[in-house]
């Protein structure tokens, strides 16, 4: 439509490596108004830095309805999430993903908004290369009417890891 941002995009079979070797926030994907997208087979990696507000591999701000479905989150930025959403709408999916390695004092997933799903995934070294504080964990949620269901979490440092952390 006219003056519409876009959205029902795909995104199938991508690689998203090295944006935290860039001189900007080194996003892999910034969801912006740009809602009902589908990540399906994607591999991020190495991307995001912890540099002002808004970080992570990927950056879901002010959309929300979004899906990432059988994709790869590797490492990342030291301190970076995998998916950092601050999207009010809320309401993404993540299922079948597998959470690698998110480096340093992080969780992987940080979601606010309600009503996201989180089924089926795997999270792997939860609290890897934390240096202090905590509690680091696979998914971290500020507000309620959210599903987590039949996911697995390994813990690195059972100091600094938990499965889920609820600030909302």
């Amino acid at each position: 439509g006219v003056n519409n941002y876009g959205h029902h995009n795909s995104f199938i079979s991508c690689r998203f490596m090295n944006g935290k070797n860039s001189g900007g926030f080194g996003w892999a994907a910034k969801l912006e108004q740009s809602d009902e997208n589908r990540f399906v087979g994607c591999t991020f990696q190495d991307n995001g830095h912890s540099n002002g507000y808004g970080y992570g591999q990927v950056y879901d701000t002010g959309s929300g309805l979004n899906r990432f479905i059988g994709c790869d989150f590797v490492n990342g930025g030291s301190g970076v999430p995998c998916v950092f959403s601050d999207s009010g709408p809320g309401r993404c999916v993540f299922s079948g993903c597998n959470f690698d390695s998110a480096m340093g004092n992080t969780s992987f997933l940080v979601l606010s908004g309600g009503g996201h799903v989180v089924q089926g995934n795997v999270f792997l070294n939860i609290g890897g290369g934390a240096s202090s504080g905590g509690p680091y964990s696979g998914v971290t949620l500020s507000s309620t009417n959210n599903t987590v269901i039949g996911n697995q979490f390994y813990s690195s440092s059972g100091t600094y890891a938990a499965a889920i952390t609820e600030t909302g």
